[in-house]
């Protein structure tokens, strides 16, 4: 939970404000008070000013992200909204977010290993930028009981979005693209999206 940038760690800082600890009358740690899942949620898309979230699909070659919305209203005044809170708040999963782009993106430990630059940081645990680990309680009743669940993985970044170029498979990797039944036709892809890096996905996937 480090980051070389001021106001980025500021922000880890006051999301780390939110857990405190729990003594007994003689100081000593018995427990940590937890967020509520609702509040972490809508306390950290304010803070972060995330005004888009998507999360990945790391087997599919042709939209390896989704945008995250849900549709409320009637018929004649639908809109959408990208609440944190419609996530996965497993703790298998990465809230990658790109500060200066205003996006979280939700990635799963696939999707982070075919990206090298985030898989170096995030798994290979290279460099001063470390991630903080989330816990909450999911509800108000879990919060009485004391069951607390150990979420995601946040890590906040500058990094350009076009920076993260997806690494291209071995050659061991044994995956065609089969557009007929002729397996002699049907090579093996040779790369695991259609583009190269996350933003050329995210723009082509946002806008045609």
């Amino acid at each position: 939970m480090t980051s070389k940038y001021t106001e980025i760690q500021d922000i880890y800082n006051k999301i780390k404000c939110l857990y405190s600890t729990i003594k007994d009358d003689d100081e000593k740690e018995i427990d940590l008070d937890l967020p509520i899942h609702y509040d972490l949620a809508h306390y950290m898309q304010t803070l972060l000013g995330v005004q888009k979230t998507w999360f990945s699909n790391s087997i599919n070659y042709n939209k390896p992200f989704e945008k995250n919305y849900i549709m409320f209203g009637d018929e004649g005044g639908k809109r959408r909204t990208c609440s944190l809170c419609d996530l996965m708040w497993g703790n298998n999963a990465y809230f990658i977010v790109f500060i200066d782009y205003g996006i979280l993106i939700s990635m799963s430990r696939n999707m982070i290993k075919k990206i090298p630059i985030l898989r170096s940081i995030l798994l290979n645990e290279n460099g001063g930028d470390k991630p903080m680990q989330l816990y909450y309680y999911f509800d108000r009743s879990n919060a009485l009981k004391k069951k607390n669940e150990k979420g995601p993985i946040l890590y906040i970044t500058k990094l350009p979005l076009d920076s993260l170029i997806f690494d291209v498979p071995s050659e061991d990797w044994n995956v065609r693209r089969l557009a007929d039944y002729s397996a002699a036709e049907n090579p093996n892809l040779s790369a695991y999206f259609k583009y190269n890096n996350v933003e050329e996905a995210l723009v082509n996937m946002e806008w045609y």
